[in-house]
């Protein structure tokens, strides 16, 4: 998740944490950096963010196998 969020092109940062809210459950909590000269909304972080993760989502992890057994 981390990694898809510094991939945006706008982004110099990110790191993503997970938080314990009050109600007991843990949320994923990203924040980023600007890279320099670009201005970009947490909303169109969010939105390409979300983007990137379903794309990579969609993929087989690296080196596995596509075989059926």
């Amino acid at each position: 998740m981390e990694s898809a969020l510094a991939a945006l092109p706008d982004v110099a940062q990110a790191t993503v944490i997970a938080q314990r809210a009050s109600s007991g459950e843990h949320r994923l909590i990203g924040h980023a950096v600007a890279a320099s000269g670009a201005e970009v909304s947490a909303l169109e972080m969010r939105d390409g963010w979300r983007k990137r993760c379903r794309s990579t989502a969609s993929r087989p992890p690296y080196g596995s196998s596509t075989h059926s057994h």
